[in-house]
């Protein structure tokens, strides 16, 4: 589209799009992301919205990331990384570090990792980075050791920040690969995968003071942007339809209880 979009230039070229393959009137549902300008179109066409969970969720996560008490620790594992990926040598000696301490193990013939970059675009490429971090630390950090102008090496206390931030992160890693596929039902996994979530950082073993920070900060984000899904007729329906499911997806038994016949209203 050439315009600029504008909420009434999308709602046009949808339209547009539709009423040529006579498809408007079947559309009951328009998912986007949660930029203003969708949500505008959608009502502009008289259709209900549904925002992206997968970009709800990275939203959830990336607003926690802003933190300025979690911002030094991210900001090292950056610096580490950028270094290691504009330097050949340094990505060399780091791959020697791996095969040294790999040898006489199972891991012995195993590719040699490489550093993952977080880019903030790029949904849950920070638990990547950190995962990769953690598990190549040992080597990561005899090698920044070895070398001049190097950053600091994690130290013991980053590692366990680090372990921290990790298992808060996986939840919504495994909640994004859940419901990115492409060969079954996803609409009536997101209340259940939101309440999971929930659950999940309300009962994670977190040891230090900044991974519980960060945690408590991931549930009001879960509270905020994920729990209004739960009540939204297309989701609620849904769920209720889903035999895995049913009320037994629901956190909250007054949006399992709502009437089929206020739903088909709203």
């Amino acid at each position: 589209m050439d315009e600029s979009h504008t909420s009434e230039n999308i709602a046009k070229t949808i339209k547009e799009i539709c009423d040529k393959w006579d498809l408007f009137d079947k559309v009951t549902c328009i998912v986007t992301d949660n930029a203003a300008n969708m949500t505008k179109a959608c009502d502009l066409l008289k259709k209900r919205h549904l925002p992206c969970f997968p970009h709800t969720m990275n939203l959830a996560v990336q607003e926690n990331f802003k933190n300025t008490e979690i911002q030094p620790i991210l900001k090292k594992c950056k610096e580490i990384v950028t270094f290691f990926k504009s330097s050949n040598l340094a990505t060399t000696k780091f791959k020697e570090e791996q095969r040294i301490l790999w040898r006489g193990t199972v891991n012995e013939n195993k590719t040699p990792y490489k550093l993952i970059q977080e880019v903030t675009t790029r949904w849950n490429s920070c638990f990547q980075m950190i995962k990769r971090i953690l598990s190549t630390s040992n080597a990561l950090n005899s090698t920044l050791l070895k070398l001049k102008n190097a950053p600091t090496p994690l130290t013991a206390d980053d590692i366990e920040i680090l372990k921290d931030l990790e298992k808060c992160l996986s939840v919504f890693d495994d909640a994004t690969e859940k419901i990115s596929g492409s060969k079954y039902v996803l609409v009536s996994l997101i209340i259940p995968i939101s309440f999971g979530i929930y659950n999940f950082l309300n009962t994670a073993n977190i040891s230090t003071d900044l991974g519980k920070l960060f945690c408590q900060g991931l549930i009001e984000s879960t509270r905020n942007r994920l729990f209004p899904y739960e009540s939204r007729t297309i989701t609620r329906i849904s769920t209720i339809l889903d035999p895995r499911w049913k009320k037994d997806g629901f956190r909250s038994a007054e949006n399992a209880n709502r009437p089929p016949v206020s739903w088909i209203k709203k």
